[in-house]
């Protein structure tokens, strides 16, 4: 199952839950004579008093259920994915041991495709304002091949930067200078070690912006990248695990920036923090888009 869903549901649990609390609480409080009305017409062997103590209990225990089943919940997913921690999904139409081919067939039909990595701004946004762009610059050389990709409009076609020590960076030329407020980031996995290890899709981006080439660079936006998700497989040996790719992109939503120059920076991939150097090969992005959210 997908963190991010799982950490979203306890969030709203938490919100409704509290504030269904606080309603309730400013009735008793505004309205006490009305509340032990309608009570008594369930209740009518029960007096003033003993309606005032079951609506204190009430409340005593709504508050701890919401802080048990919610709140605590939601704090320790949100603790999780800051340490970038996934959950890991078993393939349950797959109930029994499957061999390597159809483990294979099935990675490829749950595997999003090519068309699907495709993204339709809001009629209100305006076109992506990276289309005609050009890149002028990537850091270090090793990076440069591929490094098209970025802005070629494919949100399949990958850019898998090396690791070699050095944060792969690509400067963009948008050709003019424009304002935008959103980006928006597809970022398919090319590489994996299971989901034990890893896989190089870009967690985490840094957008700076500049009227030169060359700075001073204004950094508008450094933010979490959200990756494939794990799923594992039954075999007759155990489970064999791998990565899905999401189909959607993670759109940031910014302050207003202007600028001609884009810098991007890849500057963390989705590798678990203790597997060996050699095995984090890459860091890998497929297609960056700027928009401006709102036409003047």
């Amino acid at each position: 199952m997908d963190l991010s869903i799982l950490r979203e549901f306890f969030l709203w649990g938490t919100v409704i839950g509290f504030g269904l609390m606080i309603f309730i609480t400013l009735a008793w409080k505004s309205a006490p004579e009305l509340v032990i009305k309608s009570q008594k017409i369930f209740f009518p062997e029960l007096n003033r008093e003993q309606i005032s103590l079951v609506m204190y209990g009430f409340l005593g225990i709504f508050k701890i259920m919401i802080i048990v089943f919610f709140a605590i919940p939601y704090l320790a997913l949100l603790i999780i994915s800051k340490e970038g921690g996934n959950m890991t999904s078993i393939d349950n139409e797959a109930s029994n041991e499957l061999s390597i081919d159809e483990i294979e067939a099935r990675i490829v039909q749950l595997q999003p495709k090519p068309e699907d990595f495709h993204f339709v701004q809001p009629t209100e946004w305006s076109q992506n304002l990276c289309a005609g762009s050009t890149i002028i610059s990537v850091l270090p050389d090793s990076a440069k091949q591929g490094s098209e990709a970025l802005i070629d409009g494919d949100g399949f076609k990958s850019w898998a930067a090396p690791l070699t020590g050095t944060v792969p960076e690509a400067v963009i030329d948008l050709g003019n200078s424009v304002i935008f407020d959103r980006i928006v980031v597809f970022a398919p996995h090319t590489d994996n070690r299971g989901t034990g290890g890893g896989n190089n899709s870009v967690r985490r981006l840094g957008v700076a912006v500049s009227e030169s080439s060359v700075g001073p660079w204004q950094e508008v936006e450094t933010g979490e990248v959200e990756g494939p998700s794990p799923m594992c497989f039954k075999t007759a040996g155990g489970q064999v695990c791998t990565y899905i790719d999401r189909a959607e992109p993670t759109v940031f939503e910014i302050s207003p920036s202007r600028g001609r120059f884009v810098k991007v920076r890849l500057l963390e991939a989705h590798w678990e923090a203790d597997v060996p150097d050699d095995w984090k090969s890459s860091v890998a992005i497929s297609e960056f888009m700027l928009f401006k959210s709102k036409s003047d």
